[in-house]
């Protein structure tokens, strides 16, 4: 995923102008016991982070991340992620109330931006703060 990612980001025409993004994976087992038997588990981290790096409005980036955890009974999660078991992380649910949060706090920033860039306009300096 992470490769996918940074091949992607390098692709679009203006991202190495614009933008860096980069992207990295974990994976960790693990086995715990419930009481009666051991489960394996993997869990597996993807992060990716998109950097702004030109001075101005838009300086600033983002990251998200996505953990999941495939789990089977000892023994059992090989055959498990050989049929398709991390595939079953596709059908993941998003959490409701994050999406509003990261959605929330987009368009505050996007209204600061466009604030920033007004008064910059009645000032009669640049549209884009810090550029010269």
């Amino acid at each position: 995923m992470a490769d996918t990612q940074n091949q992607n980001a390098a692709k679009v025409t203006f991202a190495p102008a614009f933008t860096r993004t980069t992207a990295d994976t974990a994976a960790l087992h693990i086995q715990t016991h419930n009481g009666t038997f051991v489960i394996d588990q993997r869990l597996r981290v993807v992060v990716v982070c998109t950097v702004y790096p030109k001075p101005g409005y838009l300086q600033g980036g983002s990251c998200w991340a996505r953990v999941d955890n495939l789990r089977a009974p000892q023994g059992r999660l090989d055959a498990l992620d050989a049929r398709g078991g991390w595939q079953q992380s596709a059908n993941a649910k998003d959490n409701p109330q994050w999406n509003q949060a990261v959605l929330t706090r987009a368009q505050q920033q996007g209204q600061q931006a466009i604030a920033t860039m007004n008064r910059n306009a009645a000032a009669g300096g640049g549209d884009v703060p810090g550029d010269a």
